[in-house]
């Protein structure tokens, strides 16, 4: 499915207010700005985000770095959980058991990846 089309899906009044705000923040995070992802929609406790694959995210055997979607990950899991909090409460993290980043195939440059 294109991010495209997941924009366009369902979002309501509330959850295009909830993804212009986080879209606002994560211009001001210049680790994701670096990276490249975009926010598609956030709605309570779903957060889409994109990223073009780009030749600077690729490593030497021409995959996309397990760090770089690593990295995704968390940004996407973190906001899909900040969006279920009240406003001005803080979320911490108690305990992280791991993260694996499997790969079934590279992905060409200006392809998109989406995380939800």
């Amino acid at each position: 499915m294109k991010a495209s089309s997941l924009k366009k899906a369902r979002l309501t009044k509330e959850s295009r207010k909830l993804t212009e705000a986080v879209r606002a923040r994560m211009k001001l995070s210049h680790a994701t700005r670096a990276l490249g992802f975009h926010v598609v929609s956030v709605e309570p406790g779903l957060a889409i985000f994109q990223m073009k694959v780009r030749q600077r995210h690729r490593q030497i055997h021409g995959v996309v770095h397990g760090g770089i979607l690593a990295t995704l990950a968390d940004t996407v899991s973190a906001i899909a959980a900040y969006s279920t909090l009240a406003r001005g409460s803080e979320l911490t993290v108690i305990r992280a058991t791991g993260v694996s980043v499997a790969r079934l195939a590279a992905a060409a440059v200006a392809a998109a990846i989406v995380l939800i």
